[in-house]
């Protein structure tokens, strides 16, 4: 059975879609001083919320290569959607 996640943090997502977890949306706020923005990464896919318990847990693991990877996609799309270019 498909399961849907909500995270504000980048790594947890890193780790989810790393772990064959979909990014299904970005939801981008926009705070009213236009300085800061909140971003929530939506991820699905089986045993999502077990990866987000073991996440939270501290007992996580991860392919330091897949992980690195899974940042990088993020991120261009991160980037993407608020129509920037990619930066490091």
């Amino acid at each position: 059975m498909s399961e849907q996640i909500r995270t504000d943090d980048l790594w947890e997502a890193a780790l989810g879609v790393g772990r064959g977890l979909a990014l299904v949306e970005l939801e981008i706020t926009h705070r009213p001083n236009g300085r800061h923005q909140r971003v929530i990464f939506v991820l699905a896919g089986d045993r999502a919320r077990e990866m987000a318990h073991e996440y939270r847990a501290g007992r996580a693991e991860a392919n330091v290569s897949v992980l690195k990877h899974s940042v990088t996609y993020l991120r261009k799309r991160l980037f993407a959607a608020l129509g920037e270019d990619v930066r490091r």
